[in-house]
């Protein structure tokens, strides 16, 4: 698996469709993580709508985690610390 340390804009000639997403559910097996990336809708009563899913190997996590840090890490350096979004329920 390639792990980019270039943070930023896809300048990949064929990028993959963007959706938008503000919530994260995970689920395991033995065999294999799959991460549902959602839309959680607002109203009344929170919906959930399909963003994309990712099935992928146990191995692999440790790679995500880590390029996933990084690229928080340098967000936080370029633009101050993040905070959690506040769940208003």
């Amino acid at each position: 698996m390639a792990a980019s340390t270039e943070h930023g804009r896809n300048e990949r000639k064929e990028a993959a469709a963007r959706a938008y997403v503000n919530a994260l559910s995970v689920d395991f097996t033995l065999a294999e993580f799959t991460l549902d990336f959602l839309q959680a809708l607002g109203g009344s009563s929170v919906q959930e709508a399909a963003g994309a899913r990712l099935v992928t190997a146990p191995a692999n996590m440790p790679l995500f985690r880590d390029v996933l840090s990084a690229a928080i890490a340098d967000y936080e350096r370029r633009y101050g610390a993040l905070h959690p979004a506040r769940e208003d329920r």
